[in-house]
């Protein structure tokens, strides 16, 4: 799921990125792997500035990792998008 949003100074963001993992039990669960986070909003004159970046929140899950190799997503570009074990340890 992708969340976007106008700002105050009428710029659009991405602020979101999630996705829903089906588990086997038919439940489901929300991982937020991505969060637009605003790290200054200030008034210049009559202009909204505001600055801020993508921040990863969560890893890609499995089943959805499993699934962008299935459809022809490479390795080397999965490893962009995951943490290895050894790395974050």
């Amino acid at each position: 799921m992708v969340y976007c949003r106008q700002l105050e100074n009428k710029q659009r963001r991405i602020t979101n990125i999630s996705e829903c993992e089906i588990l086997p039990d038919g439940s489901r669960r929300l991982h937020k792997l991505y969060e637009y986070n605003i790290t200054e909003n200030r008034l210049e004159g009559d202009r909204f500035i505001i600055e801020g970046h993508h921040q990863k929140c969560e890893e890609l899950s499995e089943s959805l990792q499993r699934r962008f190799i299935e459809n022809g997503m490479s390795r080397s570009e999965l490893e962009q998008f995951i943490q290895r074990k050894e790395a974050s340890a």
